[in-house]
């Protein structure tokens, strides 16, 4: 390592550690247990679709190895039948995360009902056909070896690997890689749904025109009753250090996740998060920032606060400071009343919006379900709930930040 490298990552482990002190470390590992209720309806009478998701707790501590096969086998069965929901004028869609994947379907009122059996059937019933698999297969080589020179990808799966280390499942690509993906075969993948798309480790989300007795109507037993299941994920080890990564590009991206336990005041830390952007992003006075994304995700056993900024070489360990600075003084931050009140509301609108459409409103009320919180009242808590208090405690409940720089980074002193 170069002697610039060197002093560069002792200065930011000084500043971490230093930041850090007296923060809690939440603990790590996610355990089996789960909420018994696994069915949530929010009945909308006004909402001219029914949106519906289906989380299945099927993920990366599954794969045994072939990372990316979940994401492979959740396409695969969403490709067999997408032709008979595309006829009935249903949108169908896939997300995957780390601990999860779900699909999701948009429908009209009066098929609803027929779009859910559909996409149960073609979950639970048969193993998606060879034709299916190898199509997908096909497309999803093509989409990774896009984005194998895409400086956001890289920046994330640095994170990962920094955060949970590079042989936890949690640390490889939930979509898996290039040489992953191009092993798997048709039978891996059918053996794969056979065991693990099964109804004991489904969620079911539904919001729109529908009552619950309904929806339970629809539902194999095991999903309305029986308590769920998923595989057990192991304990992970953070970087204590900073990671610095040299790369190709004419920018630098500065990561940080923050960890939070599960008794973590979940809507204070995306308060939080919300100020930490706010007070980042571009303005006229910070016109060195060219991007920044922030988010929280919330497990069953805790999560992470994710915060990514973009900014020239020559400026990412100033940022880097910045922004871990910024988020510790959070825990003793002081905002006149008027001023806490306009941040508030911004981040209330930001949130709502978020929540706008019935298919994100099911989308997180089925992660509700997943981190064990199906009796929220409301999705977004009311305004007035919060206070400086409750962002102080949130900030000083977060664990000690992973920092990951990845840049041009010369080699001159």
């Amino acid at each position: 390592m170069t002697n610039r490298l060197l002093l560069i990552r002792r200065a930011l482990l000084v500043l971490v550690m230093g930041l850090v002190i007296g923060m809690a470390l939440p603990a790590f590992g996610v355990s089996p247990a789960m909420s018994q209720e696994r069915l949530t309806v929010i009945t909308e009478s006004g909402t001219p679709v029914v949106a519906a998701e289906i989380l299945m707790q099927v993920g990366a501590a599954d794969e045994e190895g072939n990372a990316g096969i979940t994401h492979l086998a959740g396409r695969s069965v969403l490709a067999a039948i997408r032709p008979s929901l595309d006829s009935l004028g249903v949108r169908a869609g896939l997300v995957v995360d780390k601990d999860a994947f779900s699909i999701s379907i948009i429908a009209a009122p009066d098929v609803w009902e027929k779009a859910m059996d559909l996409t149960l059937k073609g979950l639970f019933e048969a193993p998606p056909p060879s034709s299916a698999v190898l199509q997908e297969r096909a497309a999803i080589l093509a989409e990774l070896r896009g984005r194998v020179a895409n400086p956001a990808d890289a920046a994330t799966r640095e994170l990962d690997r920094a955060v949970f280390g590079a042989d936890h499942p949690w640390g490889r690509p939930e979509v898996g890689t290039v040489e992953s993906v191009g092993r798997l075969t048709a039978n891996q993948v059918q053996t794969f749904t056979d065991e693990f798309f099964v109804p004991a480790r489904a969620s079911v989300a539904i919001v729109g025109p529908v009552e619950i007795q309904d929806a339970r109507a629809r539902l194999p037993r095991a999903i309305s009753l029986a308590r769920g299941n998923r595989t057990a994920v192991d304990a992970f080890d953070p970087e204590k250090e900073p990671v610095i990564r040299s790369y190709n590009s004419v920018t630098s991206w500065v990561s940080v996740s923050y960890p939070f336990s599960a008794s973590a005041d979940e809507e204070a830390i995306r308060f939080a998060t919300f100020l930490t952007a706010d007070a980042l992003s571009y303005s006229p006075r910070q016109r060195s920032i060219y991007n920044l994304q922030s988010e929280v995700v919330p497990r069953a056993e805790g999560g992470e606060m994710r915060i990514q900024i973009v900014v020239p070489p020559e400026e990412a360990i100033d940022w880097a400071e910045r922004l871990i600075g910024f988020v510790a003084n959070l825990r003793a931050i002081d905002m006149h009343d008027d001023e806490f009140e306009s941040g508030l509301r911004r981040f209330r609108g930001e949130r709502t919006m978020a929540l706008i459409t019935p298919e994100a409103r099911a989308h997180a009320a089925a992660r509700a379900l997943l981190v064990g919180a199906p009796d929220r009242e409301a999705l977004v808590p009311e305004m007035e709930e919060m206070t400086l208090s409750r962002l102080h405690a949130a900030a000083d409940h977060l664990g000690p930040p992973v920092l990951v720089v990845l840049g041009p980074i010369s080699d001159q002193d």
